[in-house]
């Protein structure tokens, strides 16, 4: 034993509690951050082909106007309007599908906050007039632009987050969590960081639970 190596003999050595789990790749986040966005696209182009529809179910919803959190004003405006409510699961059924698909190949945390800003990017704007034209906005007492963007994300990030659940991806509360910035790398992170403003993991775990009941 007089030549025993301990360093050597370490360095040899893999321990379980110290094995990876599926590590970020750029490319791979990059593959599925576009199939996504083309699951996305299309529940969008739904909804603005049915809009007239949409708009007469949300002034007829029952809201209550004294909910302080934007979150809850618009899970309650989506289960009040079954038209959205069937535009907005078929949309969580397709990301869905492409989650499921990447299930243990990729960190669910970043995939989810890569595929999150890549959207915002391409959709967001879209998104926003889409709350504007369906009477969404209004409902939800929603005055200023500012206001108008949060609402946007905030509805963005509860869709890709019940795809995410209901896909086994991840839990609600892994995904509040990588909305707040934990458990994600901070290159991923920092490059949403500012559009995550506004944002609280507490709120999107809500509108995760609310509306994963319902779809």
């Amino acid at each position: 034993m007089d030549n025993f190596n301990l360093r050597a003999y370490l360095n040899s050595q893999v321990l379980l509690e110290d094995t990876p789990g599926p590590q970020a790749d750029e490319a791979e986040l990059d593959a599925l951050d576009k199939e996504i966005a083309s699951a996305f696209a299309s529940g969008l182009g739904t909804l603005q082909g049915q809009v007239a529809e949409v708009k007469g179910q949300v002034a007829e919803a029952e809201t209550d106007l004294n909910e302080a959190v934007v979150t809850s004003l618009l899970v309650s405006i989506l289960l009040s309007a079954p038209k959205l409510l069937e535009i907005i699961g078929g949309m969580v059924n397709k990301i869905a599908a492409k989650f499921s698909k990447e299930k243990g190949e990729v960190p669910a945390a970043e995939a989810l906050i890569h595929a999150g800003h890549y959207l915002e990017e391409k959709y967001l704007g879209l998104l926003k007039k889409i709350l504007k034209v369906t009477g969404i906005a209004k409902k939800a007492n929603i005055k200023t632009d500012a206001e108008l963007e949060i609402a946007a994300k905030v509805l963005l990030y509860v869709i890709l987050g019940v795809a995410a659940t209901s896909a086994g991806f991840a839990s609600a509360e892994a995904i509040g969590g990588a909305i707040a910035g934990k458990g994600v790398s901070a290159a991923t992170y920092g490059l949403a960081k500012g559009s995550l403003a506004g944002l609280k993991g507490s709120e999107i775990i809500f509108g995760i639970k609310s509306l994963s009941s319902k779809i």
